[in-house]
């Protein structure tokens, strides 16, 4: 994964120009490694009884208008 900030450091403004393959093995390793953690996280946690079995996703709040809580921002005329 250090191949693409190797690759930014080299080539800065024409890194996609010209590592743009490098740039992208380096992303999809990394997502390799997030996927892989995940898995072994949801292994581990069936390993100790949990499991989503009748879970139910909670309902998302109707918005109150408040701004900074995903309410609409006033913007001036």
């Amino acid at each position: 994964m250090l191949e693409g900030i190797r690759a930014f450091e080299i080539h800065e403004a024409d890194v996609v120009e010209q590592a743009g393959a490098t740039l992208l093995n380096a992303v999809r390793k990394a997502l390799a490694a997030v996927s892989a953690y995940y898995q072994r996280l949801a292994e581990q946690t069936r390993g100790q009884g949990i499991t989503v079995d009748g879970a139910v996703e909670e309902a998302i709040p109707a918005d109150r208008g408040l701004p900074g809580q995903g309410g609409p921002l006033p913007l001036p005329d």
